[in-house]
């Protein structure tokens, strides 16, 4: 009995280290851009391209911050943004690119998809994005001659505030004792909780390349 408490004491131990047995709090919204007499560029790094595979479980997720390449937009407003290298694949495949809220900060995204000179083919704002949950999301059959993605903050949205209502469902199974013995009944419950968010230049977003689902 004593060497099994001592083994549990043990893990949790493990999981504590693991864990730092710490909250990381989450970051506040970066409304501006402190870009310290830098100038940002007109076209973005291709150079600086992460890859991104073709697969169904090889998502990829990026911290984005103030630190990050500087980039201008049409009307000169600056933004972050970080850039990806699209699978080259005979086959066709869909893009994902998931904003997840950390806190009350929400990363304000907008999408380039380029070609392989890193002329801007379509461009896709935060309008276009929805809410799945709590997260901001789009997803994109890639065309022909696409050979980048490009996801940066869209200044248009930065500071600004945002309502989302996430639903949550429960299922939770009650006995009663009867003369004809016990009956089980799975009772659903539900709840409701207003989030407020604020767009900024930082947060977190999840990038993926899947296939697309073939018709049986």
């Amino acid at each position: 009995m004593q060497t099994n408490r001592l083994t549990s004491i043990a893990f949790l131990v493990l999981l504590c280290g693991l864990s730092a047995c710490t909250t990381t709090p989450a970051p506040p919204p970066v409304l501006a851009l402190p870009l310290d007499g830098r100038a940002c560029a007109m076209q973005p790094d291709l150079v600086l391209a992460r890859e991104l595979l073709l697969a169904t479980n090889k998502a990829v997720t990026v911290a984005v911050d103030e630190k990050m390449p500087c980039l201008a937009d049409s009307g000169g407003d600056p933004s972050v943004y970080t850039v990806f290298n699209l699978p080259q694949a005979m086959e066709e495949f869909l893009i994902s690119v998931t904003s997840v809220p950390q806190g009350g900060t929400l990363f304000a995204p907008r999408v380039m998809m380029l070609d392989e000179t890193g002329r801007a083919m379509r461009e896709v704002s935060r309008e276009i994005f929805v809410f799945h949950g709590p997260a901001l999301y789009l997803g994109l059959r890639v065309r022909a001659g696409e050979r980048y993605l490009v996801v940066a903050s869209d200044p248009k949205f930065v500071g600004q505030g945002v309502s989302h209502i996430q639903s949550a469902t429960m299922s939770n199974t009650i006995g009663t004792a009867t003369a004809a013995g016990a009956i089980y009944v799975n009772v659903n419950t539900g709840s409701e909780t207003l989030m407020d968010y604020t767009y900024a230049h930082n947060g977190s977003i999840t990038v993926a390349a899947t296939p697309v689902p073939k018709a049986n």
